[in-house]
This record gives C-alpha cells, structure tokens and sequence, in this order.
C-alpha cells in the first residue's frame, strides 16, 4: 500500500500493478524492499538530493527581488536544459507551486534545510495534504543560491537534482523561492507526473 501511496508504483486500466517510472537495479530493491517490510525505510534517494549554496552574502536584495520573474526564469532556465539533452518540455503547474512555495517558506520559519518537513513531512507527504494525485513525484532544493541562472546551474552540476531535472518522465514542475533577508534564499523545485 506504501508504494502505492508514495508514487512508486501505479495501478494500470488492465487491473496489474507495475512501477511508476523505468528502474535501476538499486531503485528496484528499494521498491521490493518497501513492498516487503514497509516498516523500515530504504533511502530511495534517486529522487532526493540537496544543495547547500554557500554562507548568506550581507549584500542581499530582500523584497527588492520580483519572485515571479525569477520563478519565471528558473522555468525557463529548466526547460533550457531538458530541450539541449533532448527531453521534453515541462509544463508549469501552478497547483503544485502552492505546495512548493509552502515549502521554501516552512523552511525558513521552522529553521530547516530538508527534504523532510517538521510540519508537513516528505515532499510526497505535502503535495497529497495540498489535494495533488501523482504517479512519480520529485524534488529539488537549494539554498542561498542568490539568482535562477545560480540555482539552476548549482542543480545541473548535482548528479541528483540533474536526474530529477532531467528526467524523462516527470511533466510538470513548479518552483518555491523565498527571501529571506540575511537569513538566506530558500528555493524549491517540485516535478510530478499526474
């Protein structure tokens, strides 16, 4: 029921059940590991990695900074990549940048840098509370990376947040950003496919 419920795996028309997205060998044993003894976790981290920019520069623009321009251009900035290495386009889902948004700012309130929130729990957690139904989900997170070229570019030379970016499966995306001052920038990347 678990990988059901996480997006691992996905019921079909025909009535079968079958992973969500193609596997490695690592990301099956996670699966059947799961499937088996739902009570241990196995850190399926294929889909999980984060980021730290760097130490919170003194000369930050605050509420200066317009974050729908620079949503707008990481989106962009993301679909750039995904054309160049061939991959389809993502679609915005402006549903999923609640959740997203949500998350960049839990961060800082409640003084976090994780994938796992103390309020909300795991990115898959937070977007079914927010009433989103997917079969694959996904996230990438940064911090203090200061513009969208430097978030999008910090992500593409992580061998995690790349494969999240990158793949082929995942159809929508949506952004969190977050300014907080001296106290850092919080971005957050959600990719689903419904």
């Amino acid at each position: 029921a678990e990988a059901i419920n996480e997006g691992i795996v996905c019921g079909y028309p025909d009535g079968t059940f079958r992973p969500a997205l193609s596997l490695t060998r690592a990301e099956a044993v996670s699966v059947i590991s799961r499937m088996q003894n739902e009570s241990k976790r196995v850190d399926a981290k294929y889909f999980l990695d984060q980021i730290n920019g760097g130490k919170s520069s003194a000369d930050t623009k605050g509420s200066d900074i317009d974050a729908s321009e620079y949503i707008t251009e990481a989106f962009r900035l993301t679909n750039n990549e995904r054309v160049k290495a061939g991959i389809p386009p993502l679609s915005y889902n402006y549903d999923l940048e609640k959740v997203a948004q949500v998350k960049a700012e839990d961060m800082w309130r409640n003084d976090y840098f994780s994938h796992n929130s103390p309020v909300y729990g795991t990115p898959f957690d937070m977007i079914k509370e927010f009433g989103i139904t997917y079969c694959a989900a996904g996230e990438n997170i940064a911090y203090n990376y200061r513009t969208p070229k430097e978030v999008i570019n910090g992500w593409m030379n992580s061998k995690g947040h790349k494969e999240n970016l990158l793949r082929k499966e995942f159809t929508d995306v949506a952004f969190g950003y977050f300014d907080a001052g001296s106290s850092g920038v919080y971005w957050v990347q959600l990719f689903i496919k419904p």
